[in-house]
């Protein structure tokens, strides 16, 4: 059964009406499909944008902001919409020497592009939060994975599937503590490496004692 609810404007100059999908039999939440093509139209829009206002910023944070709560990686892809928000926050009139206003448009940087651009990339396939999580948590020695990093490379082994590979110079660029190379940062780096990797054959969510 699923079932359809409209939820309030988010802000008042909002054009985009969103409803969630409350879908009991895929055990899910997401956003209807009326609703995802608006906010991808949205992004569209704001990819061709080079300025915009705080208020039209603060549109757009609300938007994607409510969507978060059913897409679970969108906060990530937030964060320099809002940190640009605040930096316009701390802007200042050259002829006046006041606060810009509000309605002032300001440059983009690229870093809210690319935000926007995960957004209109990601927002379909990311669509959707389960309605049922796991009480407990796998435990690492439960899944056997290996890995394994020092200063030339890094490798990972998990039930027949392995991966490894060499160190970028940049990496071992930021490895470097005092001249040598601060080995937590390439054994962490592995970890992450490994859970991409091998992720998709995990059932549960993991935690590894670190």
């Amino acid at each position: 059964m699923k079932i359809q609810f409209p939820l309030p404007q988010i802000t008042r100059r909002s054009d985009v009406r969103c409803r969630f999908v409350l879908d009991t039999v895929a055990m899910e939440v997401r956003l209807d499909a009326a609703c995802l093509e608006e906010l991808r139209n949205l992004c569209v829009e704001w990819r061709a944008r080079r300025s915009a206002s705080v208020v039209e910023l603060q549109s757009l944070a609300g938007k994607l902001n409510f969507a978060c709560s059913v897409v679970r990686p969108g906060r990530i892809y937030l964060r320099r919409v809002l940190a640009h928000i605040r930096h316009c926050g701390t802007l200042k009139n050259d002829r006046t020497g006041r606060p810009l206003a509000r309605l002032a448009r300001v440059a983009l940087p690229q870093a809210v592009r690319d935000d926007i651009a995960w957004w209109h990339a990601f927002l379909l396939r990311w669509n959707g939060s389960s309605l049922l999580y796991d009480l407990g948590w796998q435990q690492a020695p439960d899944i056997h994975l290996s890995i394994d990093a020092c200063k030339e490379g890094y490798g990972g082994y998990f039930e027949g599937r392995w991966s490894a590979g060499r160190w970028p110079s940049a990496v071992l660029a930021l490895a470097h503590r005092d001249m040598e190379v601060s080995m937590p940062f390439p054994q962490l780096l592995a970890l992450v490496i490994a859970a991409g990797t091998f992720s998709r054959f995990w059932q549960r969510e993991v935690r590894f004692p670190l």
